[in-house]
C-alpha cells in the first residue's frame, strides 16, 4: 500500500507541487489504499489556496483516470486529448494504445510521430 505522499506525487504538474505544498505534513507518510482516500485524507481542500470546487474537479479526473501514465503493454492507453504520444510510449515492438473518441486504438508509434516505419 502507498503513502499520501506517494499518492500524491503521481498527480502530474502543476497539481504535484500544489498537492503537496497543501498537505498536513503529518499526513504524508499515512498508508492509503487509493489515490482518492490519499487526496482526501491529504489536506482540507477547502482551506487550499485553489480551494474546493479545484480539487474536487481533480479528485473527478484522477478518478477517471486523466492522469494515467501510459504503460507498455496492451492494457496501458493514452488519451490524446492530454498530449501525443512519444517514443517511449511505445512497447518493444513499436506500437502503443491511444484513446480517441473514447475508442481505444492500436498505432505504430513511428507512423503517428510521422517517421518511416522500418519494419
Amino acid at each position: 500500500m502507498k503513502t499520501v505522499k506517494e499518492w500524491l506525487e503521481t498527480l502530474p504538474e502543476p497539481y504535484r507541487t500544489q498537492a503537496l505544498e497543501n498537505a498536513i505534513k503529518s499526513k504524508l507518510d499515512d498508508s492509503s489504499p487509493d489515490f482518492g482516500s490519499a487526496v482526501i485524507m491529504g489536506f482540507i481542500w477547502e482551506k487550499s489556496p485553489q480551494g474546493w470546487d479545484y480539487w474536487n474537479k481533480i479528485f473527478i479526473r484522477a478518478s477517471n483516470e486523466e492522469f494515467r501514465k501510459p504503460t507498455h503493454n496492451l492494457y496501458g492507453w493514452i488519451p490524446v486529448s492530454e498530449r501525443l504520444p512519444e517514443e517511449s510510449d511505445a512497447d518493444e515492438n513499436g506500437m502503443c494504445w491511444l484513446l480517441i473518441n473514447k475508442k481505444k486504438q492500436h498505432f505504430r508509434i513511428g507512423k503517428l510521430l510521422g517517421r518511416k516505419n522500418t519494419m
